[in-house]
């Protein structure tokens, strides 16, 4: 689960953006004979309910871009198309909902991956990213994602600061020590390039990974209840 949720998070960023039942969800046409693979059961980024699936197109892109244009034409569906690195993306309203298409080349075909934004479900002030989660003074929450996936339930957070990598880690590091959490994994690169550490404790499982990028650190961390 953590591995999907992690191959998602670009889709998420680049979208426009408590699940609904999935009849309120608009139709998103694929081709005939691909086989869907669902990103989590029900997904909410940023207080924003969504949807996300992928799939591959063995065809490739350009026969993948046709498909679209020729099914939401004739649906009467106007959308947007522009370029960004290896990604061709598609977006269109649906009512109070958006959908986001990424496009890429694999080698062998086309891998899309198709993202729901249901902002007809957003109240008038969105929730509070990273609430409940502690982190350095001057940190910033960049993405805070809940998922249920086959029962699991995850959080996945992207907080960014100016503080190191090392006070980073050995924050975190005393954090969950002192909340009696089990230790896995920790590693500090040599360097302080990067750090990860690995906690558990009863049915939860948590992973977080400290880089660098210019600046500043990012941390993600990754959550799953079981």
């Amino acid at each position: 689960m953590m591995k999907k949720l992690r191959e998602c998070i670009f889709l998420v960023i680049c979208s426009v953006g408590v699940a609904q039942a999935a009849n309120d969800w608009p139709d998103v046409p694929v081709p005939d004979g691909v086989q869907v693979e669902w990103a989590a059961d029900a997904m909410v980024f940023n207080g924003v309910p969504m949807q996300i699936f992928s799939f591959d197109y063995l065809p490739g892109v350009k026969a993948l871009l046709e498909f679209y244009d020729k099914e939401w034409t004739n649906e009467g569906t106007e959308f947007k198309q522009h370029k960004s690195n290896q990604w061709e993306i598609l977006s269109a309203p649906h009512g109070e909902h958006y959908v986001t298409i990424q496009i890429t080349d694999t080698g062998n075909g086309a891998y899309a991956q198709v993202g729901i934004s249901n902002w007809g479900a957003v109240g008038d002030t969105l929730p509070e990213l990273g609430k409940g989660f502690p982190r350095l003074p001057a940190s910033r929450v960049m993405s805070d994602i809940n998922a249920v996936d086959g029962g699991s339930r995850s959080r996945t957070l992207l907080i960014e600061n100016g503080h190191s990598i090392a006070s980073n880690f050995r924050y975190y590091l005393s954090h969950f020590s002192q909340q009696n959490w089990n230790v896995i994994q920790q590693t500090m690169d040599p360097r302080q390039t990067g750090a990860l550490l690995s906690v558990n404790k009863g049915g939860r499982e948590l992973e977080l990974v400290v880089s660098r990028q210019g600046s500043k650190s990012h941390i993600v961390i990754v959550e799953v209840a079981r």
